[in-house]
């Protein structure tokens, strides 16, 4: 093993270019060679990874993980790069590699930054302390390394993109023919394995809408999701994991259940306007509790598109952009559902700009509609996607002419006064010549990758601080990517429980709740949730638990709470046996299956599922006497497959055990 790191960095914390001659991002170069002098193609970036030994002055390296694996497997030289783009103060780095787990040694190199007192963002504090470093690396410190801090106002860690992106599929870069990428964005699905997107059929005329997985070795092969004779796009995927909106022929928006998450895949008509000759409705985005849909719509009378939502089950629209001559498309919520981003044209054709609008104001004019970022005169910002912790934009840039050109991922922090752009991937192989204007960055569910669309799809690897994950939500216990819970409570009950997260590396951890409705209270000091809940019967709510770390990573939960009528009074059994007073089933089942339980006070009754070979599918909880459901989903949030399975009901000491048959 043959390995080098480059010195005396001139860097920021966004990890773009600071000083003429001095890299912005540390690189360690490494050849990997056999016994026998050859060279090892192939190994996988996992097997290759450097470790931060300790560092000198007040120098950080930002949102790393414990290991940093390489950008990529070995190449046909044996060679592989780790790249570490963001640090903060300044001081002496060492690295230490691992091959396979075997130490290769360390080295060193000198960084220096633009963020002189390390705490992840260039401002004022760094200039006006005059502790700058220097940066030009001229032998003292001036007042031009002061300028170089003022150049970097308001970057920080949270703008770097880590990664190296990973195609995902292997399309025609014939544009506009058969196999080639289609007219849309990129969306995630909320477990963050899957990416939808869209591919021209076999004629090179109707688009379809795919699916294929974000991870290499996981979903390689691409699945068709749509097969109608017209053309779908924009497939924007539930927070709830169980269906997917797109926009069909450019007048309606339709829904359809995901084979192996829902057990209705039926089309539903969701919205539409305009006619096949016209179009109306499209670029679809459902919000972040799956509840709303945003898209842009088409006036048939002035030929303007503005922004307007509708519910996901369909029915009256509500208009939220107006102003006219301009193009407004490519909605995208931000994580709390206050706002809804959009990629905003002025005239056509003429650069496109990054404008939000508040998603539930009932206005008739543009008072509420603001702009967050023009790149200028001749360029475009376009397809804008906010981060899940609610603190970045990401979206396409280039030069714009007929087409927008030489297109590249940005991010941008939209809270300052004045926003400006990060580069991050300036590498334009991904994205020459995209379609205009759709190269579709997307910061994933979990706040730790980037996916991207140009010619192909690209998802990147991970390579960063690992995301926290929810471990509790009230009582039921979580894996990793569980989207949504179900609690089934009563009219009048008062509930009260708490929310659990954990953190690979131990990061502080941020608790928020949204899509809070009246009564409803979350305290994240204490991690909190109250409610009393009221009528009607038959009501659902969905309540969003979020939790983040200061490197950006996110997870969510979705709960489900379907409020139900009062049981009645329950009482033991004579024989200490449990009481199913009803089987509300139905069994056999194609979705949920509901037991009743006997009361016992203070006692927890347990609903259990296994599958044939005894490993637990499934387990609900709630107080004894009360109505557990199972909403036919694993642990992984999945829906279970067809067959059949056993369930258990345990209160206390006693139990009782049944035969539940699913069909899918």
């Amino acid at each position: 093993m043959v390995w080098s790191t480059n010195d005396s960095l001139s860097a920021c914390p966004a990890g773009d270019f600071v000083y003429a001659g001095h890299p912005q991002r540390l690189k360690i170069s490494a050849f990997y060679f056999d016994a026998n002098n050859c060279t090892k193609v192939g190994v996988p970036p996992e097997s290759v990874w450097v470790t931060i030994q300790s560092t000198t002055g007040n120098l950080k390296v930002n949102d790393e993980g414990a290991k940093i694996f390489a950008d990529d497997s070995t190449h046909s030289g044996g060679d592989a790069t780790i790249t570490i783009p963001s640090f903060s103060g300044n001081g002496r780095v060492y690295v230490r590699l691992y091959v396979s787990g075997v130490s290769q040694g360390v080295k060193s190199a000198l960084v220096r930054t633009t963020d002189s007192n390390a705490d992840g963002r260039t401002d004022m504090a760094d200039y006006n302390c005059i502790c700058y470093s220097d940066l030009n690396y001229s032998g003292s410190v001036t007042g031009a390394d002061g300028t170089l801090v003022l150049d970097h106002g308001g970057d920080w860690h949270r703008n770097t993109l880590f990664g190296t992106p990973v195609r995902r599929t292997n399309l025609s870069y014939a544009e506009g023919q058969a196999g080639s990428i289609g007219e849309s964005a990129v969306f995630w699905s909320p477990n963050g394995h899957w990416l939808s997107y869209t591919v021209h059929g076999p004629l090179g005329t109707h688009c379809h809408v795919f699916i294929v997985g974000s991870d290499p070795g996981i979903g390689d092969t691409p699945r068709q999701f749509t097969n109608a004779d017209s053309s779908d796009y924009d497939p924007s995927w539930s927070a709830l994991n169980n269906e997917i909106a797109f926009g069909r022929a450019d007048y309606r928006i339709v829904r359809k259940g995901i084979l192996g998450f829902s057990s209705d895949t039926n089309d539903y008509l969701v919205a539409a306007s305009g006619d096949p000759q016209h179009d109306g409705d499209l670029t679809p985005a459902i919000s972040p509790n799956g509840r709303w849909v945003a898209f842009g719509r088409k006036d048939q009378v002035t030929f303007d598109y503005h922004i307007w939502k509708v519910p996901i089950t369909g029915g009256a629209a509500t208009q939220l952009t107006f102003t006219a001559g301009v193009p407004d498309q490519y909605p995208s919520w931000s994580p709390d559902g206050e706002w809804i981003y959009f990629d905003r044209e002025i005239g056509y054709p003429n650069p496109h700009l990054i404008y939000k609008v508040k998603a539930n104001q009932s206005l008739t004019s543009d008072t509420l509609t603001t702009l967050v970022y023009s790149a200028g005169a001749g360029k475009d910002a376009a397809t804008p996607a906010v981060s899940p912790d609610n603190l970045i934009v990401s979206f396409g840039s280039g030069t714009h002419d007929d087409h927008t050109v030489d297109v590249r991922a940005y991010t941008l922090d939209p809270s300052l006064a004045t926003p400006k752009p990060v580069l991050n991937y300036p590498d334009t192989a991904f994205a020459i010549h995209g379609p205009d204007p759709v190269l579709s960055p997307v910061i994933g569910f979990d706040g730790t990758r980037l996916a991207l669309r140009s010619r192909q799809i690209w998802a990147v690897r991970r390579n960063m601080n690992l995301p926290p994950q929810f471990t509790n939500i009230g009582s039921h216990a979580l894996t990793d990517s569980t989207p949504v819970v179900s609690d089934a409570p009563y009219i009048g009950d008062s509930l009260n429980f708490a929310v659990l997260a954990s953190d690979p590396e131990g990061d502080p951890l941020t608790y928020s709740g949204f899509f809070l409705q009246a009564g409803m209270t979350f305290d994240a000091g204490t991690r909190t949730f109250a409610w009393r809940v009221p009528g009607p019967a038959s009501m659902t709510y969905y309540v969003k638990f979020m939790v983040t770390t200061p490197s950006g990573g996110t997870d969510v939960v979705l709960d489900k709470f379907a409020v139900q009528a009062c049981c009645g009074p329950h009482g033991p059994a004579s024989d200490g046996a449990i009481a199913l007073e009803r089987v509300d089933g139905p069994n056999p089942t194609a979705g949920e299956c509901a037991v009743w339980s006997g009361l016992q006070p203070g006692v927890t009754a347990r609903l259990s599922i296994f599958d044939v070979a005894g490993r637990r599918v499934a387990l609900v909880q709630a107080p004894a006497g009360r109505r557990l459901v199972w909403d036919g989903n694993g642990a992984s949030g999945r829906r279970a497959p067809a067959g059949i399975y056993l369930y258990r009901v345990e209160v206390g000491t006693n139990r009782r055990e049944g035969r539940l048959v699913v069909m899918r």
